[in-house]
């Protein structure tokens, strides 16, 4: 008796994560971006005016603090779901160029 409560325990310690049914949050990291702000977004912007329209960067390198990069995740469980990245580059200023990085 002892042996079929410990093999029953292993088996459901070990089949937790696989169990049909368990809900998966969505969970969504980054900065949230919509492609509609990314387009608001024009060549000549000082860099307050991008702040405001799409928040501060997720990443600016000091060393190089012409580039802002705009990342975003969201995930399902261990699946990623969608996932961009925007690169923004200064020039002084002001906007001189804007990528999709995939």
């Amino acid at each position: 008796m002892p042996k079929l409560l410990l093999a029953i325990g292993i088996v459901s310690l070990t089949a937790c994560g696989q169990f049909p049914g368990v809900y998966k949050i969505p969970v969504e990291q980054g900065n949230q971006v919509s492609q509609a702000d990314v387009d608001a977004i024009e060549i000549g912007m000082s860099r307050e005016q991008v702040r405001f329209l799409i928040g501060t960067p997720i990443f600016i390198n000091r060393l190089e603090n012409d580039r802002w990069i705009y990342v975003r995740r969201q995930t399902l469980g261990d699946t990623t779901l969608e996932s961009s990245k925007i690169e923004i580059r200064f020039q002084g200023d002001a906007v001189v160029d804007i990528r999709q990085i995939q």
